[in-house]
């Protein structure tokens, strides 16, 4: 149980900082300036709403053009498999981190009321993005996780 926790820790770390200095192109000075500013709620919202929003459409990021989401999620996965050792704890690790990408996303994008409805009609016109997004963790997750299984 706790190597589950610590994956879904660390895999959530690697995909905000990754997702951080890679697609917002915020520099370390720009993150202390965030942290020391006077409003840190208020500008961690402004950072973190379009983060999720990178990470939990990309299928919609590859029809612009925009590869690095996937990068991103293979990576997030292949640390995920890497910490957890088993495929197991992957699967629970992978979509107890989809569950935090999406609700992160519908409530720091403000997309509605916090109610069963409207997960589900934001999850029905997300369809595409959900699965890629859960098939490229679960992959990457399962690949790290053979490296790292240990031969009883």
């Amino acid at each position: 149980m706790q190597r589950t926790i610590l994956t879904i820790i660390m895999a959530l770390i690697t995909a905000i900082v990754a997702v951080m200095f890679i697609l917002l192109n915020l520099s370390i000075d720009a993150i202390f300036a965030i942290i020391t500013s006077g409003n840190v709620k208020a500008e961690m919202m402004n950072v973190l709403a379009p983060l999720f929003a990178e990470v939990i459409t990309p299928f919609t990021e590859v029809s612009n053009g925009i590869y690095t989401p996937l990068a991103v999620l293979g990576i997030t996965g292949f640390i995920a498999g890497l910490i957890s050792k088993s495929g197991t704890r992957v699967l629970v690790s992978i979509v107890a981190l989809l569950v935090i990408f999406f609700l992160g996303f519908i409530v720091l994008n403000g997309l509605g009321p916090l109610e069963v409805e409207t997960f589900k009609n934001v999850a029905l016109g997300m369809k595409a993005d959900l699965t890629i997004s859960f098939f490229v963790l679960f992959m990457s997750g399962v690949i790290g996780a053979s490296f790292t299984t240990e031969g009883y």
